[in-house]
C-alpha cells in the first residue's frame, strides 16, 4: 500500500468517496489539470499561485529522476499544496496532504504535527463529514508563504514568469 501510494502521488490520486463529499483534493491528485488554473487572472495571487505550482511541479519532475530520499522535505512539498490549494478555493484533508508530500503516511504526519506546532497550519473539522479533518495555512504560515513566493516571483521575472495557458 505505502509504495502504491507513493507511486501514486507523482501521477494523479484519485480521493476518497469521503474526500469527494468535503470536496477535497491536492496538487499530488489533479497535478495534470491544475497547471492552467493555477496562472488564471492577472491578479498578484494568481501569479503567486503559478510560482508555487510551478515549484511543486519541478519538485515532482526531480522525483521522477532521483531517488526520492535524496531530496525529501514533506513539510514544504506540503506548504505548497496548501498554499496553491487555497487560491483555488479548495479544502484539504490531512489525507489529501500526505499524499501530496509524496512520503509514507507515517511521515507526512509526523511533519503535519510539527508544522502545526510551529503554528504555520490549522486544523478543521469538515462540516459535512466528521471522519475528515481539513488542514489550512495559519495567517503566518499564509504571509511568510506570500513572502517567498514573490521572491520567487522576482526572480522568474528576470528571466520569465511561469506561464501555465
Amino acid at each position: 500500500m505505502r509504495g502504491e501510494l507513493r507511486k501514486s502521488a507523482g501521477r494523479g490520486f484519485a480521493v476518497s468517496a469521503a474526500g469527494e463529499q468535503c470536496g477535497l483534493s491536492s496538487a499530488a491528485n489533479t497535478n495534470e489539470t491544475r497547471g492552467a488554473e493555477a496562472g488564471d487572472g492577472d491578479d498578484g495571487a494568481g501569479r503567486l499561485a503559478a510560482v508555487a505550482q510551478a515549484e511543486y511541479a519541478s519538485r515532482r519532475r526531480r522525483n521522477g529522476l532521483f531517488r526520492r530520499s535524496l531530496f525529501a522535505e514533506p513539510a514544504w512539498d506540503m506548504l505548497l499544496d496548501l498554499y496553491i490549494q487555497r487560491h483555488h478555493g479548495r479544502p484539504v484533508s490531512i489525507h489529501s496532504l500526505c499524499v501530496a508530500a509524496a512520503v509514507p503516511q507515517t511521515t507526512a504526519l509526523r511533519w503535519i504535527g510539527k508544522l502545526e506546532t510551529s503554528k504555520m497550519i490549522v486544523r478543521r473539522p469538515c462540516q459535512s463529514d466528521n471522519r475528515v479533518v481539513h488542514v489550512a495555512l495559519s495567517e503566518e504560515g499564509l504571509a511568510l508563504m506570500e513572502e517567498y513566493l514573490r521572491g520567487q516571483l522576482g526572480r522568474f521575472s528576470a528571466t520569465r514568469a511561469p506561464s501555465f495557458s
